[in-house]
């Protein structure tokens, strides 16, 4: 058969028609099954350490005589710790104390600071020229710091043990002329519950959500004070601290105490302790 060119052209045109269809046939019977999972969003949260205070109208004290103590008790005028967080945690005061005397000490010039107790009881021996909290000894103010339901009797807490626990008090003269002493401690453990005054339990030193206290004093002037106290000031500041208690507690002992936690002698026993503050 005569195959003209007409004819050609109808047959290359029919067979790319074919190998067109071929080829569509083929990939649309190579096709693989899928499937797809929806996403997942995980996220971390971070735990909480929340401790809170309460503003208190200022718990002054005016005209303390010799002989005479004030005990603190309203509540309103209490230092009130709230524990929030989300897991349990240690709570701590810490506790300054400084004592100011009302008149300059004509002995010694302004802003001299490293001054002893006994240089100022030998030099400043005026009326007034003597703050009441020193740590002489021989008649400086009573402090007693109590938690809301300790033993008074027993404080968490005491001039005594301020003292030993800072170290000693810090002595010098103001830009005013005026004596001075201070104390601070850093670290004192706040139980929530009772004590007896010789031991606390663990489950009393723990603090959980919800978890409320108060700080009391009991102030007092011995009989012996002497007139070189008269009109001078005593200021006491309290800071709040809290610490997880989760991996964070060691064992706490009468005579292995840790050396960054701060528990006075009275309080003592098998009972945890922070490693540190925040």
């Amino acid at each position: 058969m005569r195959i003209t060119k007409r004819r050609l052209s109808l047959l290359v045109g029919g067979l790319g028609a074919a190998g067109a269809a071929t080829v569509l046939s083929l990939g649309a019977t190579s096709a693989l099954y899928t499937s797809t999972a929806g996403p997942q969003h995980d996220t971390i949260t971070s735990g909480t350490v929340t401790l809170t205070s309460n503003a208190p109208v200022h718990w002054d004290i005016t005209n303390l005589m010799p002989g005479t103590t004030n005990q603190q008790t309203d509540r309103t005028k209490a230092y009130d710790l709230t524990y929030s967080g989300s897991a349990d945690a240690f709570v701590a005061v810490a506790v300054h104390v400084k004592g100011t005397a009302a008149n300059a000490c004509s002995y010694y010039a302004a802003d001299t600071t490293g001054l002893s107790t006994s240089d100022l009881v030998t030099n400043c021996t005026g009326t007034g020229e003597m703050p009441m909290f020193n740590g002489d000894g021989l008649g400086t103010v009573v402090l007693n710091v109590s938690p809301q339901n300790g033993n008074t009797a027993s404080p968490l807490l005491n001039t005594s043990q301020i003292l030993t626990a800072s170290g000693g008090a810090t002595c010098g003269i103001d830009t005013y002329g005026k004596a001075y002493c201070e104390a601070t401690v850093d670290n004192l453990m706040l139980p929530f519950g009772s004590f007896n005054g010789t031991s606390v339990a663990d489950s009393h030193l723990v603090w959980t959500n919800g978890t409320t206290d108060s700080v009391y004093f009991l102030v007092g002037l011995p009989l012996n004070a002497p007139n070189t106290y008269q009109g001078s000031t005593v200021a006491i500041d309290l800071t709040g601290h809290a610490v997880q208690f989760i991996n964070n507690n060691t064992t706490h002992g009468a005579v292995d105490e840790a050396p960054d936690t701060t528990l006075p002698a009275t309080v003592f026993g098998a009972v945890p302790v922070p490693k540190s503050w925040s």
